[in-house]
């Protein structure tokens, strides 16, 4: 499974690291511990995939 940074994210969406964080909460993306796998809000990793499917959905 892929891993973004937050960094990455944020230049992809053209947000600020506070509308992740938000983004996290809501459930629009999915972040995931980088060691664990676990999934949780305190990582800093986002899937590749979660922020696809936003793209996508964003795009409808």
């Amino acid at each position: 499974m892929e891993l973004l940074s937050v960094e990455v994210v944020m230049d992809m969406l053209g947000v600020t690291r506070r509308t992740v964080t938000n983004m996290i909460k809501r459930g629009d993306l999915i972040a995931e511990y980088p060691q664990t796998g676990k999934r949780g809000r305190p990582s800093m990793m986002i899937t590749a995939s979660s922020c696809g499917n936003y793209l996508l959905q964003k795009g409808r």
